[in-house]
């Protein structure tokens, strides 16, 4: 798995200028809106100017369908930061997602 993300007071980098992000706090579902619109496979996850990370659209994809039908809806209205932190531990297998 690609998509990262880091707390705001270990930051990777300042974030490029003209690269379009997204704050931690943005749906899935806005996300992958987007992504679509603008046609991009990726977008940086940034804070107060910060690149914190950054989030791939064919995992976040991958994130909604693969889930079951009844956490669709659901998981398309998680924030980026809870995301991801989800694709991790299914990637690991842990079964205390909640």
């Amino acid at each position: 798995m690609l998509s990262f993300i880091t707390d705001d007071r270990s930051y990777v980098d300042d974030l490029n200028k003209d690269e379009p992000c997204l704050h931690p706090d943005y749906l899935v579902v806005t996300t992958l809106k987007m992504m679509s619109t603008d046609n991009l496979s990726s977008v940086a996850i940034c804070k107060n100017g910060r690149y914190l990370g950054r989030i791939y659209a064919n995992e976040l994809q991958r994130f909604v369908d693969n889930s079951e039908d009844d956490l669709v809806y659901h998981r398309l209205n998680f924030d980026l930061e809870t995301a991801i932190a989800v694709m991790r531990l299914e990637q690991q297998g842990t079964n205390d997602l909640y």
